[in-house]
């Protein structure tokens, strides 16, 4: 017999962004995004003519780096 566990009805959950606000910390996500979201300033502040900018604006266009073989690169 499996038995499974009750979480009571949908009234009495209680949201993940209430219980932060609560506690005072941050979600996982938003953990995550900021150091993305910082990292792309820094990038959009760089010369038009840099390789990383580049790089972005050819990524953003639909194009994918050629990567390695699966195994890793041949010697």
């Amino acid at each position: 017999e499996v038995s499974t566990q009750n979480a009571g009805s949908i009234k009495n959950r209680f949201r993940n962004e209430d219980i932060n606000e609560k506690v005072g910390t941050t979600s996982l996500l938003n953990s995550i995004k900021k150091p993305n979201i910082k990292w792309f300033a820094h990038i959009t502040r760089l010369p038009t003519d840099s390789e990383p900018q580049r790089e972005m604006l050819l990524r953003n266009n639909g194009y994918k780096a050629k990567r390695c073989a699966k195994g890793g690169p041949q010697r």
